[in-house]
């Protein structure tokens, strides 16, 4: 199939976030990874959310459906079951949730099996939403992983009850995804090995494909640009310092990190936050430093003019798997970075090759030493910037994802018997 570029592949995406706009997160590795696909790649979008969200037309054709026609059940998922609970310890059961609402939503339902009958690959993203695509097995099933997510919650919701059964159910959840599909895509090597630990998968079922970046948009801008940058934000003449993160356990605990030990310490510098982190200080705190700056979830455009207008980022995450999406943008926009080790997972980056690679207690003193020598700083930008262009550009993975399809494909026309891969 690979040599008939002008055939016709129908692929179906779901999973249980808006995709547009793709700005952070699970969006954005969908949109990365996808919207690159050669022109015969017929995309679509299903998901869900807590609200009514208008579908947009685009190269991947988006459909969001809410979760119920019930505005009680819509706020209860968000209000009872959304993120930070403290009766989860910091956690969510939004996941779980919503993925048992839709089981009930008919409109759902009618337009998964509308868009899946002409289909010819059917990919859950993440593994909530596999139960919806499990039946049509004379299709390509892909499941998409953003993260082994038993492990994940293994390392947090353990040692009290609801942590324990959210362990369980995600486990049961994740194992038939991998069992089920016909391929498994997981973003690094690492989190291949846990699934194959943990599924009993073989390594032939399962390709590496990390998070991608667009380095035709995400780009190094010049001292003229940045100047530009900080003078419409209101930051002219300060030293910045980026951190973008979503609401999140490991990403609310880098915030506070940043701004208990970093911001409080360092008033000569000040600390950006883009993304729906924001929510969490909102959340939690009455105020904060002078010298802390808060944008929220952002349009990409804004987001560029805040990565523009940013001297050096961080990433003192100590939580996560697969990889870190904040460290490639910042990366592929040349800012040199400050990170734990946890930070830069999967990327294969080097200590003061890559960026400054140091536990937390080091955090301060190294963006210090990163502000005051250029010449480090020069030499971070230009490495992590070859490295993020060869491994990590949009089209070069998403190329790799083409052959991996088509290749599935002929092997599924070749022998129709042959659903799945032990």
């Amino acid at each position: 199939m690979s040599s008939k570029t002008e055939q016709k592949i129908r692929v179906i995406i779901t999973d249980n976030i808006p995709l547009y706009p793709p700005i952070q997160g699970g969006s954005h590795r969908i949109f990365n990874l996808y919207n690159p696909l050669p022109a015969n790649f017929v995309l679509d979008y299903i998901g869900a959310a807590s609200h009514r969200i208008e579908p947009v037309s685009a190269r991947i054709n988006e459909l969001i459906i809410p979760a119920s026609s019930s505005d009680k059940v819509n706020h209860l998922l968000i209000d009872l079951l959304g993120q930070n609970k403290k009766w989860l310890r910091g956690g969510s059961l939004y996941d779980y949730g919503l993925r048992f609402v839709l089981r009930f939503n008919k409109r759902f339902r009618h337009e998964m099996d509308k868009l899946a009958k002409g289909s010819d690959v059917l990919i859950a993203s993440h593994p909530w939403f596999f139960t919806f695509i499990k039946k049509y097995k004379d299709k390509i099933l892909v499941y998409d992983s953003h993260n082994c997510e038993y492990e994940l919650l293994k390392r947090r919701m353990k040692g009290f009850l609801w942590g324990e059964i959210m362990i369980f159910w995600a486990k049961l959840i994740e194992k038939e995804a991998c069992e089920r599909s016909y391929l498994v895509l997981a973003c690094s090597q690492n989190d291949k090995e846990q699934l194959m630990k943990y599924y009993k998968i073989k390594a032939n079922k399962i390709y590496v494909i990390p998070n991608p970046v667009d380095t035709s948009k995400v780009k190094p801008t010049s001292l003229q640009e940045k100047a530009r940058a900080k003078a419409e934000l209101g930051l002219k003449g300060k030293k910045t310092v980026l951190f973008i993160a979503t609401n999140f356990f490991a990403n609310n605990a880098a915030a506070d990190f940043i701004v208990d030990e970093l911001a409080k310490n360092m008033p000569d510098f000040t600390f950006l936050f883009a993304g729906s982190v924001k929510t969490h200080f909102e959340k939690t705190r009455e105020e904060l430093p002078e010298n802390v700056v808060l944008y929220g979830r952002i349009p990409q455009e804004d987001l560029m003019n805040v990565l523009m207008a940013s001297d050096i980022a961080i990433n003192p995450v100590m939580h996560g798997s697969g990889i870190c999406i904040k460290t490639l943008d910042y990366m592929a926009a040349g800012i040199p970075i400050v990170s734990t080790q946890r930070g830069m997972r999967g990327i294969n980056a080097k200590n003061k090759e890559h960026a400054l690679i140091c536990k937390l207690k080091d955090f301060k003193d190294s963006i210090v030493l990163l502000y005051k020598d250029q010449s480090l700083r020069n030499r971070l930008v230009k490495n992590s910037l070859l490295a993020v262009k060869k491994e990590f550009d949009c089209k070069v993975i998403s190329q790799k994802l083409a052959g991996i399809l088509e290749r599935a494909l002929d092997e599924h026309t070749t022998t129709p018997k042959a659903k799945t891969k032990k």
